[in-house]
């Protein structure tokens, strides 16, 4: 079995890589592996019928990606820049027709050698995604954004964060607040109801 290698780009470098290639189809790639975590055939099968932009995710088949603000506004900046004409997201910037597989590899590794990232792979823009996901939030929450299994995510990334293992904490939202108010104008109008009992 072939070893699980995770190379992590130079962030300065992806920074830098990202003001290079603005708008063109190598940037459209990098930031959809890098800030998305997306795999290549989801690179090269998106569509803006799967970027919500209201509640700003990717939905896939298998999972629903948020999307950071940043990368949601430069994305409807992108759609908007070219008036709505595709439905697919990563095109070819000389013919406007979707790229091949081997056309988006080909793209990215040109794009990340030119800053010196000779090391890194597409894949590995996403495993970055992920690392940086476990460093901020619980396993549970990464398993469900990634489509990545729990026990794989221990197996392949345990070993390159701080505390050298997944998180298995579940870091919760803050409670909701009641609003008292309408709790009460509601207790009025349902009164003796089999609702208004229950509450």
């Amino acid at each position: 079995m072939q070893e699980y290698v995770v190379n992590r780009p130079d962030e300065g470098a992806m920074d830098r890589i990202l003001k290079q290639n603005f708008y063109n189809a190598a940037g459209v790639i990098l930031r959809l592996a890098w800030q998305a975590g997306l795999l290549r055939d989801e690179i090269q099968h998106l569509t803006w019928a799967q970027i919500d932009f209201l509640d700003q995710q990717i939905l896939l088949p298998d999972r629903a990606v948020p999307v950071p603000d940043g990368l949601a506004d430069w994305l409807a900046g992108l759609r908007d820049s070219r008036n709505r004409r595709s439905e697919v997201v990563v095109l070819s910037d000389r013919d406007q027709r979707p790229l091949t597989p081997q056309s988006i590899s080909r793209l990215a590794r040109t794009a990340l050698d030119k800053e010196g990232q000779t090391g890194i792979r597409l894949i590995d823009l996403r495993h970055d995604f992920i690392l940086r996901q476990l460093e901020e939030h619980d396993w549970q929450y990464v398993s469900r954004i990634t489509g990545v299994e729990a026990a794989a995510l221990n197996v392949h990334f345990g070993a390159h964060l701080e505390e050298k293992r997944v998180s298995t904490r579940i870091r919760r939202d803050e409670p909701a607040q009641i609003d008292e108010f309408a709790l009460w104008k509601l207790l009025q109008a349902e009164k003796s109801t089999p609702a208004g009992v229950t509450l």
